[in-house]
């Protein structure tokens, strides 16, 4: 290796000068040498230039580096690549062995390409399976996400009372950054879905409640129809006194 040339490429790639970096390391590395870290390092900038092809082939030559390891995460890296370049069952295919990596620690990153992958191939079941253990990851750090494309795939799937509950997990673990309206707006859209229109009329409530937030025309009718629906139920039910008098014989 070229240690010089490493060191310099290095020193571009921390200020995100990706040309320069990827300029250098390609000299970095001898004739036929194999070098794991270099070409993780080149696959990384070539991503952060949309050079996906680059990308995909730089990792699989950090991964032909065997004393390298990190399998795990330059199969996912490359199965990211792949899936940026349209080459959508490849990625599926490299992110499936990105999973079987035992000593890959972050097995969440993989599971979140999958799960974008599969809907891609409008493969919504394996998906929502993908998402579903990405949520379920205790290295994930944000599981909302996971679990709001979970909901989605449910919704997709015809299965709205399952889709209450990602969405309902996913409130539990949004973090400060992330939009509560956003949520609660797909919640209460699942609610409709599931024909509980008053528990869809506080999530929408919820949802409104946030100033920046606009509902899509899709949320606003659902909102409307289920506001209708809990008046329309609540014209016909009976007050606590008429429902007396009705028990003792009156106004029949």
């Amino acid at each position: 290796m070229n240690q010089q040339a490493f060191e310099l490429g290095k020193s571009a790639y921390d200020q995100g000068d990706w040309f320069v970096a990827i300029s250098q390391f390609d000299v970095a590395k001898e004739p036929g040498e194999v070098n794991g870290q270099i070409d993780h390092l080149l696959g990384n900038a070539y991503m952060k230039l949309g050079q996906f092809e680059s990308a995909v082939n730089a990792y699989a030559g950090a991964l032909s580096d065997v004393s390298y390891g990190k399998a795990g995460a330059l199969s996912t890296n490359r199965g990211r690549a792949l899936l940026a370049a349209g080459r959508v069952q490849e990625a599926i295919d490299t992110l499936s062995k990105a999973v079987q990596d035992a000593s890959y620690t972050t097995p969440y990153k993989a599971f979140l390409a999958l799960g974008s992958a599969y809907e891609r191939l409008g493969d919504t079941r394996n998906a929502g399976i993908a998402y579903r253990n990405a949520a379920v990851d205790e290295a994930n750090p944000n599981p909302s996400g996971a679990l709001r494309s979970l909901g989605k795939c449910f919704m997709g799937l015809g299965r709205p009372v399952d889709a209450v509950e990602a969405y309902r997990t996913a409130l539990d673990f949004l973090t400060p950054l992330e939009s509560q309206a956003e949520v609660y707006c797909e919640l209460g859209l699942a609610y409709v879905a599931a024909n509980r229109m008053s528990e869809a009329v506080d999530a929408f409530s919820h949802a409104s409640s946030d100033s920046t937030f606009v509902m899509s025309d899709e949320a606003r009718t659902a909102y409307e129809a289920a506001q209708n629906a809990v008046a329309r139920i609540r014209s016909r039910k009976p007050s606590e006194t008429d429902a007396f008098l009705q028990a003792a014989g009156y106004g029949s």
